[in-house]
Parts: structure tokens; C-alpha cells; sequence
């Protein structure tokens, strides 16, 4: 008995069946399908025949095809620039000295007092810089003044100096404070960096912001290909592990999927709706800007605490630092 063999209308649409096994391997597709061309009568044909579509159409659907690719398609020979090594550097660099001399200028009382009086003569030396023509025409009689004048001077400025002790001595009000309105991170008052209530989980997040940050520019700008600025999240690891030298290790970050690790940076990077990873700043973002999102998004998990929203504030807090939460 003869059976009758029914195409659904799905499979009458498909003009080429597809295969388990591709007839080229992903390396050797992205470092090829950018060049493929229809053949032309320049070639050497004599007649050009398309079966199923006009050749003006063919070639719509060709250029269609690789712009699709480009979109999914991992980019195998892209490589890291110089651009890349010295914005990264820099981070290192300045990240470096957040985690390092500030923090422990403010945590030890005697180096904040240090760090307060260099901010001073930094400041007295900018200053006279600045008026430095017009204290150069002090007469002598005014240096008379002075001089006569110097025991008086020296008890204010011991006074002063006293005063300016006490202000070091003072606590900042940090929560009050705006991130976005400090003008220094490093220093909000009594020598009081924005970072000063940072835990590990802050720094470890901080970083993976910048990282994101820079990994989506550094693609744009390495690739400069005006059809492709960003890259699928399922390329994520690939390019994360080609620009910094190590694997992307996501049970470190506390989450299963990479989806889950944008969650957790959502302010500076997101995914579009075609499942690309965005950058949320501009390229040339000054570096502070991470600290006041860090610190805004460390005030956010604190109020959830305080609200008894535990579970949900405190899973990332706890998977960054090995534990789970009960």
C-alpha cells in the first residue's frame, strides 16, 4: 500500500532543508561569509540564470542574509586594541587607588589627618599660584605689619589648625547625600570617600560594571563596523574571555544565566530586543560615575533590607561572598 506523503504549511514554505551538522564550521563562516557574492558576467559567465527569483532579488536576499549573520555570527579574529588596553589600565589604575590609599586613609584616623592637611597645602599652593603676581608687590611696610603681627598670626593659625581637626573629626552624613551631586568621590567631607561603606560584593560588582562598560565600546570601536555595535549575550563569555584573559564565571556573580548577570548592572549595560548587549554611558564616562552607581545601588539593597525584603536584596550579597541565604 502506497502511503500518501502530506507537506504541513510550514514545510511547503521551506525551500531548503536544513541540517544537523552545518556545511561550515562557525571559524571557518565568520571569517568567510562577509565575502559571498551571486556570480556576474565579469567572472566570465555568459548567462546567469535564478530559478526562484529575479537576480535583483537574489541579491537583496544575499545582502539580507549577511547582515543577519553579522547580528549572530561571533566575530573569530577580532582582537583587542590598543584603545581597549589603555582604557582598561586606566581602570586598574584608578580602582587601585580607590581600594588601596583612600579607603585606608579614611578607615585609619591618623592617615585621613594626613590626607586632610595635603588637601590643604594643595590647596594653599593653587591658591598663592593664582594670586602669586599680586603678593609679590607687597611693600615692606606691610611686611613690617606682619611681622609685627606674627604672634598674633601664630596663635590663629594654631587655632585653625585645631578647628580643622575638629572638622576632620566630623562624621558626614553620607545616606543624605546625592551620589550624582558629589563632586569628589574620594572625598565627601572629613576626608570621607563616597566608597567608605563599600562591602566585597560593591567592589566586585563595581568592576563588573566597568567591565561590561568597556567590553561592549571596546567591540564597537575594535570591529568599527557600522552593521554590527554590539553582540548576542550568548557570545558574552567568547568576547569576555578575549579581551581580559580569563573566563567569565558566572556561579561567582551568584546567577545562572548571563541574562541574570546584566540584571545585576542593568545601569550601565542592557539587552535589546534583539538580545544584544547595550552600554548604557557613553565611552568617555568619567570613571566616578561607577562609584556613584555602586554606592546608589548599594543604598537601594540596604532600604529593601530595612523593608524585610531579605531574600530578594541579600541572594547576590551572599552568592558573591560563597554563602546562600537560608
Amino acid at each position: 500500500m502506497e502511503v500518501q506523503v502530506e507537506l504541513t504549511e510550514d514545510e511547503k514554505k521551506c525551500w531548503f532543508r536544513k541540517k544537523e551538522v552545518p556545511d561550515l564550521a562557525s571559524k571557518e563562516m565568520s571569517s568567510t561569509y562577509e565575502k559571498f557574492s551571486l556570480p556576474s558576467k565579469e567572472e566570465g559567465c555568459d548567462e546567469l540564470l535564478y530559478m526562484w527569483y529575479k537576480a535583483p532579488q537574489c541579491q537583496q536576499y544575499l545582502e539580507k542574509w549577511v547582515l543577519d549573520r553579522k547580528l549572530v555570527q561571533r566575530v573569530e579574529d577580532l582582537q583587542p586594541s590598543d584603545w581597549f588596553r589603555g582604557k582598561h589600565a586606566e581602570w586598574n589604575r584608578v580602582l587601585g587607588f580607590w581600594t588601596k590609599r583612600k579607603q585606608q586613609e579614611y578607615k585609619d584616623p591618623n592617615r585621613r589627618r594626613l590626607a586632610a592637611k595635603r588637601k590643604e597645602v594643595d590647596e594653599a599652593k593653587k591658591k598663592a599660584k593664582e594670586e602669586g603676581a599680586a603678593n609679590e608687590k607687597e611693600d615692606k611696610e606691610e611686611e613690617k605689619e606682619k611681622a609685627e603681627e606674627e604672634g598674633k598670626e601664630k596663635d590663629e593659625e594654631k587655632e585653625k589648625e585645631k578647628e580643622a581637626d575638629e572638622k576632620e573629626e566630623m562624621e558626614v552624613d553620607a545616606e543624605s547625600l546625592d551620589p550624582f551631586a558629589v563632586e569628589d568621590v574620594c572625598d565627601i567631607g572629613g576626608s570621607q570617600p563616597l566608597f567608605a561603606n563599600f562591602g566585597y560584593e560593591d567592589w566586585v560588582l563595581i568592576a563588573l560594571r566597568f567591565e561590561l562598560h568597556l567590553l561592549c565600546h571596546a567591540f564597537r570601536h575594535d570591529l568599527d563596523d557600522p552593521d554590527r555595535t554590539s553582540f548576542q549575550e550568548s557570545h558574552l563569555a567568547f568576547y569576555y574571555q578575549k579581551y581580559f584573559k580569563r573566563p567569565l564565571n558566572l556561579r561567582s556573580f551568584g546567577v545562572d544565566s548571563n541574562n541574570q548577570l546584566v540584571e545585576l548592572v542593568k545601569d550601565v549595560v542592557e539587552l535589546n530586543a534583539k538580545g544584544a548587549l547595550e552600554a548604557q554611558l557613553s565611552s568617555d564616562s568619567p570613571l566616578e560615575n561607577f562609584v556613584r552607581l555602586t554606592e546608589d545601588a548599594r543604598r537601594d539593597r540596604q532600604l529593601r533590607v530595612d523593608a524585610g525584603d531579605a531574600r530578594n536584596a541579600l541572594s547576590a550579597h551572599y552568592q558573591l561572598m560563597g554563602n546562600e541565604v537560608q
